[in-house]
């Protein structure tokens, strides 16, 4: 940022004549308010200051206020269980928004060496998606919802971990059909046989039997086997479903450190 000062304020003299009395360096772009990105990537830096903190702190969640999920906001946790509550809550409000019908598919659970308890069953069922577990318990559909894929399925096409996309349809497995427990809500009780999604990167994409510009992507197996950290656990389970979750809410555990 440079100040010039004319011999003759009311004069533009030439080039040569122009003496500058102040310079001031900046080291930095200016952020623009409210930019979030910006404030994430600066908290990667350490480089925040309190004009961030101030921005998180008008930013938070406030325990008892309600949020608009309607607005198309993007809620940020440190904690996956967090996170999964969230997009549960926030794929209802969606549904509601949209009234649109919601399936809630349950993923197909096998126990090795034996039955579950009844509340080993339970807390399988609470256990979501994470860094070693692709595949949710649960996953709750609506036509035009926003999901991320957890599985490197397709690298030369792009479908890989951690790509974004838009649910545009799910292909029902008949194996497991819906079963309706309101007038705009259906319970699977297993995965859908294929999930048909949307973004920029499918846009040329044209498959054989399917809508330009979509790409399916189908259940696999996982293994979720006894570990310290889930004390209830006491047989391996292998889990089936789809690699995916909505992406309503994200985990950054910079989060932890603000």
């Amino acid at each position: 940022m440079i100040s010039p000062s004319y011999t003759s304020p009311w004069v533009m003299r030439p080039a040569p004549t122009v003496k500058f009395t102040t310079v001031v360096m900046l080291d930095e772009q200016v952020r623009a308010a409210g930019d979030v990105q910006r404030l994430l990537k600066r908290i990667r830096q350490g480089v925040q200051d309190h004009t961030d903190l101030d921005l998180l702190n008008s930013r938070c969640y406030q325990e008892g206020k309600r949020i608009p999920w309607e607005s198309g906001i993007t809620v940020v946790t440190p904690l996956n269980r967090n996170r999964w509550n969230l997009n549960m809550e926030a794929s209802l409000a969606f549904q509601i928004q949209r009234r649109s019908t919601m399936r809630i598919f349950i993923s197909e659970h096998k126990w090795k060496d034996g039955l579950p308890t009844e509340e080993e069953a339970i807390m399988t069922l609470n256990q979501g998606d994470d860094s070693a577990i692709p595949v949710p318990a649960i996953f709750m559909f609506v036509p035009g919802m926003p999901v991320v894929v957890n599985h490197n399925t397709h690298q030369g096409l792009k479908l890989v971990n951690g790509a974004s996309y838009t649910a545009l349809e799910v292909v029902i497995d008949k194996s497991y059909p819906g079963h309706r427990v309101s007038a705009d809500m259906a319970v699977h009780f297993g995965p859908p046989a294929g999930i048909m999604l949307e973004s920029e990167t499918t846009r040329r994409l044209h498959f054989v039997g399917m809508p330009p510009g979509t790409i399916l992507l189908t259940p696999m197996t996982v293994k979720i086997q006894r570990q310290r950290k889930r004390p209830w656990q006491h047989h391996d389970v292998s889990r089936k479903g789809l690699p995916c979750a909505a992406a309503f809410a994200f985990v950054c555990l910079f989060c932890l450190y603000v």
